[in-house]
Order: structure tokens, then sequence, then C-alpha cells
């Protein structure tokens, strides 16, 4: 596996409010799960965000552009 883990100490955001058709669930989490990985994603207002990106290193596909 490859792990790659961001954290910022910005304004954060309410997960719950993510929905499926647009933002982070379209650009980041599809194409992440299209090739087998996950993603996971720790924020709340005023406290940042945490995003833990795993993926197989045995899949050798593309990415696809974001």
């Amino acid at each position: 596996e490859v792990e790659l883990t961001v954290r910022d100490h910005g304004i954060g955001w309410d997960t719950n409010l993510v929905t499926t058709d647009g933002g982070i669930a379209t650009r980041i989490i599809a194409p992440i799960e299209r090739v087998g990985g996950r993603v996971e994603v720790q924020s709340s207002p005023g406290r940042g965000t945490l995003m833990a990106i795993v993926v197989p290193q045995e899949d050798q596909r593309s990415f696809p552009a974001v």
C-alpha cells in the first residue's frame, strides 16, 4: 500500500455535509476508490482537516485527471 496523509490547521468543515455530486467526493474520493483505495477524512469547523489516502501499491493504473 501507498499511504498519504495531509493535515491542515485551517477552518475545517462539517464532514456530514459532503455530497456525492461534487467537491471532495468527485475530485478526490471517487478516483481513489476506483483504483481500489480508500479515503478517510476527519474535520470539524474550527479544527482543521486530516485526510488519509491509501492506495494498493500493486495497482499500476494511472489516476484519472482531476
